[in-house]
């Protein structure tokens, strides 16, 4: 529970009624849709992703404390204890949440890069990622991601990270209720508040190699990427090794993705975007051989 008991509905009823704004006004101001407010208050919507709660405490300006408190109000993030106390099973999916909730508050992403390769097999293979982070508080030494889905140990690893700057891979785990790779980035080095550091890695996804050119199984179709607080400035370019797609387009969104906008594939057999002081949530690209 929340402050004095409150679940996450009182929560964020109570902290939008002490900024004075109505249901309307802050979906307005955040993005959230208000039947996602009103659902959210009445706990019709129990389990809310992060990024349409932080696009709300983003919208209404709240600082630190308020912000944790929100967060902390639902039932997936409580707090959890830290690695070096934490067993098996449910204490390890309780420290994995706490990190990356500590992720979430401590810092924010100002600028990312993001360059995808789809190889002869339309499946992904490469990522590259460089991003610009900026401290929220002083002692920001980890930068944790949530890297892409896999089914088990043996793929997570296979998942390479190579061609690291200003990091090393401090600690991978697996969180088998989501199936998603969760990964802790070192810095090196405390971060004061307000400082910012660019760091680059690349993923290398091993197992594709497995899927042979012109087979009939799974092909990617898209590639997203989450960001929990507003990101200055984003890109994304996916360059395909392969046959050009028929079509792609832009996708972003929150509870759901939208297609927001399409794209043409350029004579370099590639498709970008991007966006500028865009609010929480999920941004990516889609594509299709159709």
């Amino acid at each position: 529970m929340g402050a004095e008991g409150l679940n996450g509905g009182e929560v964020l009823r109570d902290l939008r009624r002490r900024y004075r704004v109505s249901q309307a006004q802050l979906s307005a101001i955040s993005g959230v849709s208000e039947r996602t407010v009103r659902n959210l208050e009445n706990r019709t919507i129990v389990s809310p992703r992060t990024s349409t709660l932080m696009a709300m405490a983003s919208a209404l300006e709240l600082p630190p404390a308020e912000v944790e408190e929100l967060l902390r109000a639902w039932d997936d993030v409580r707090v959890g204890p830290p690695f070096a106390e934490a067993s098996v099973g449910q204490q390890m999916h309780a420290a994995l949440r706490e990190q990356l909730l500590r992720s979430f508050l401590d810092k924010r992403v100002v600028v990312a890069n993001r360059l995808i390769r789809v190889g002869a097999n339309k499946l992904i293979t490469e990522e590259f990622y460089q991003t610009t982070i900026e401290a929220l508080n002083d002692g920001v030494d980890t930068h944790s991601v949530l890297a892409r889905r896999i089914r088990d140990h043996q793929d997570m690893d296979r998942l390479h990270f190579n061609d690291l700057v200003g990091c090393s891979v401090k600690r991978r785990r697996l969180d088998r209720e989501v199936d998603m790779l969760i990964v802790d980035f070192d810095l090196g080095r405390e971060l004061r508040l307000g400082e910012t550091m660019v760091i680059a890695w690349r993923e290398v996804n091993g197992w594709v190699a497995d899927q042979q050119p012109g087979g009939h199984g799974p092909v990617d179709e898209r590639y997203t990427n989450a960001f929990m607080r507003p990101i200055t400035a984003l890109s994304m370019q996916v360059v395909f090794e392969c046959e050009p797609p028929t079509s792609a387009w832009q996708l972003m969104g929150r509870e759901r993705l939208d297609r927001t906008e399409e794209l043409a594939v350029n004579d370099y057999n590639s498709v970008s975007t991007s966006w500028v002081n865009a609010r929480p949530g999920r941004f990516g690209i889609g594509w299709t051989w159709d």
